[in-house]
């Protein structure tokens, strides 16, 4: 332990000629008499130390907030940095760097991160948010560690002209060995800094649109609801277009019937929804079917020439040119009296036979079949006997 503890002041000297050669570009805090000047250099450095992973830190200037993702954090006169020290295991971790303070937006031009004590650290990269959304990812940076303050060279070309409010610094720690130590944040550039928020250009979700297909109501009612990333509340509606940005309809209600009647055929209503930003969903949208025509043009006929004891527990009739998806109900009676025989189906074959209908509790006589269909709009033909 006291080998190590002497490698890291050794380290700390190392890194204090480095902070110290910078310093000229560093601008203190109580430069900014407004926070729109911020620029230039920021850093954590003797400000915090934390054991357990969770508080966070305020940076030199006060502009900024440190959160780490777990392990131990904390920092001294020249940066931030975790310890995982005596952790085996592989696993991804990361600085989070947050504005604060007054502080609204501001462009990140480089992030000054290393790691000491010989940790096997990789895959090192830096992710820029605006309003919770990533707005940009540079590509991440592995090399080989085989001695102490190992600098990561970050390509920082995603970043620019990216407004964000917050960034975090990930990498991954290898496995395999106890002797993990610090990873450090040294420190990080920003310019162009505004008290303004970046602008919310993140759309809500498109509204989830429903409603009754086939139907024959020509005034059919088709109703939304939010979708999980929601907007304020206010829609815009269109029939059987698709392009709502001209002559759509806007309202905060949550459904729509037409004021006349529709044609036989189908139609679609696209809807969108708007939030306090004044962008515009993605059309949610819905077709019904408006179907006003019964079924025609079907017949039956009893497939047995008599009805008697042997068969008059099954008897059955044929379809000719039935609706295929159509339901049909049937009655049978005798002229010689008898509780009359009903059943109904969905028919699936145009000549679909209709089997296993017991009539033994009908009277002798002539019987009588009718049957109608009605199709999946609720449009009844007449009936066929």
């Amino acid at each position: 332990m006291q080998r190590q503890q002497l490698k890291r002041v050794s380290a700390i000297l190392v890194i204090l000629s480095v902070c110290i050669t910078a310093a000229f570009v560093f601008i203190p805090a109580n430069a900014y008499a407004d926070p729109i000047a911020i620029g230039g250099m920021h850093t954590f450095g003797n400000t915090y130390f934390n054991y357990d992973g969770t508080d966070t830190a305020a940076s030199n200037d006060g502009y900024f907030s440190l959160k780490a993702s777990k392990y131990v954090f904390g920092d001294d006169e020249t940066s931030a940095w975790l310890e995982d020290g005596d952790q085996t295991g592989e696993e991804t971790v990361y600085f989070d760097v947050t504005s604060s303070n007054g502080l609204g937006s501001f462009e990140l031009e480089d992030v000054d991160v290393g790691e000491w004590e010989d940790g096997i650290y990789n895959n090192v990269y830096v992710v820029g948010y605006a309003n919770g959304e990533e707005a940009f990812s540079t590509a991440a940076y592995s090399s080989p560690m085989d001695g102490t303050n190992q600098n990561f060279n970050i390509d920082m070309t995603e970043s620019q002209n990216k407004i964000i409010d917050s960034f975090r610094i990930y990498y991954t720690k290898g496995a395999g060995t106890t002797a993990h130590w610090y990873f450090m944040l040294w420190s990080f550039t920003i310019k162009n800094a505004s008290t303004d928020l970046p602008p919310n250009t993140n759309a809500p979700d498109a509204p989830n649109v429903t409603g009754t297909t086939p139907t024959n109501d020509t005034t059919p009612t088709w109703g939304w609801t939010q979708g999980v990333n929601a907007g304020n509340g206010t829609y815009r509606y269109k029939v059987n277009s698709s392009d709502l940005s001209t002559g759509a309809t806007e309202t905060t209600d949550t459904y729509y019937t037409p004021g006349s009647s529709l044609s036989d055929g189908t139609h679609t209503l696209y809807v969108q929804e708007r939030d306090d930003a004044g962008n515009w969903s993605a059309s949610g949208s819905f077709a019904i079917t408006v179907d006003t025509s019964a079924p025609i043009g079907y017949a039956i006929e009893i497939d047995q020439a008599y009805i008697n004891n042997s068969n008059k527990a099954s008897m059955s009739f044929t379809f000719a040119g039935a609706e295929v998806g159509s339901t049909y109900d049937y009655t049978i009676g005798s002229t010689g009296g008898g509780t009359p025989v009903t059943g109904s189906g969905t028919v699936t074959s145009a000549t679909q036979q209709v089997t296993g209908i017991d009539v033994s509790g009908l009277t002798d006589g002539t019987l009588a079949v009718s049957v109608t269909l009605t199709d999946a709009a609720g449009n009844t033909g007449m009936a066929a006997t």
